[in-house]
């Protein structure tokens, strides 16, 4: 069922940034990126009016605004990037109450979609079988839309709205359907997300094969299927990655917030922000911001 990425992935594609005078990297025009062939066809990444977004036929959902958004296990926040400041949004539930299992991971599409997964199956049954939902940004609030037999410890969103799962293997799935349209096998381990930035290409935090080693960076050309190991970031256990300002933010269960250079993994900036961040995502119209 594997066919190639080039003829399945459109890239996330935006022209590069660069940042505020707050010393975080700046990202050049040439920033020592491959030419990805990208299509620059995008809205600019900047607020929109969400009220004509594409109809994916999923429950109302109030769409994102904020850049960045994280999370625990059971807890929605956003977070300030000036401030290293969390405020909290919303505990994960249904109308029967507090989800089940905990939210791993999280994502935004380009209309303001937020999409969740949790690690159901690592309950009793241990069958393995996960849930992908649908978020309400201003509430928390979940909506079921499809089960996934892996676990969704990385989200992110494509272009053209379907979703990337990283877990055991890299998926790139329909959320209309559930239907993976693309498995993908790589010599790395997800260690806790992955996100798209503005230069077209996915950015992926992978288990080290030292232990004692912070998590590596990998970077995935979508038109190539390359995936290129751009270094070690100085901390372990990056649950959640977002992008802001020119920089990554990765957000480390142990309550560590690590401001990334994404052109070589180096670790511009480490602060504390109190917590257990299971998860993060950038929301791709306020990439500016």
């Amino acid at each position: 069922m594997s066919r190639t990425l080039t003829t399945l992935l459109i890239p996330l594609a935006l022209s590069a940034l660069a940042c505020d005078d707050d010393g975080l990297a700046v990202i050049p025009d040439d920033a020592g990126f491959p030419d990805a062939e990208l299509d620059a066809g995008f809205p600019d990444a900047e607020p929109r009016d969400f009220g004509v977004r594409p109809d994916l036929g999923f429950p109302d959902a109030t769409p994102a605004t904020e850049p960045i958004y994280i999370h625990t296990a059971t807890d929605l926040y956003t977070y300030d990037a000036d401030l290293n400041v969390a405020n909290p949004v919303g505990s994960f539930r249904t109308a029967a109450g507090p989800l089940e299992a905990g939210i791993v991971d999280i994502a935004i599409g380009l209309d303001g979609r937020m999409y969740g997964g949790d690690r159901a199956g690592e309950g009793q049954n241990g069958t393995g079988i996960n849930n992908v939902w649908v978020i309400d940004s201003n509430s928390g609030a979940c909506t079921k839309i499809f089960e996934i037999d892996d676990y969704p410890h990385g989200l992110t969103v494509l272009a053209d709205g379907r979703l990337v799962v990283a877990g055991d293997r890299i998926s790139v799935i329909d959320p209309n359907t559930g239907a993976v349209e693309l498995e993908l096998d790589s010599q790395y381990e997800t260690s806790g997300d992955i996100v798209g930035l503005p230069d077209g290409y996915l950015y992926w935090t992978v288990r080290p094969a030292n232990q004692n080693e912070g998590d590596g960076l990998v970077r995935i050309n979508v038109n190539t299927g390359e995936f290129l190991h751009l270094g070690q970031v100085e901390v372990a256990r990056l649950f959640g990655l977002g992008f802001t300002q020119g920089a990554l933010y990765g957000f480390s269960s142990g309550g560590q917030v690590v401001k990334i250079d994404p052109s070589n993994a180096r670790v511009i900036e480490q602060l504390t922000l109190t917590g257990s961040w299971w998860g993060a995502t950038t929301n791709p119209v306020r990439w500016e911001d």
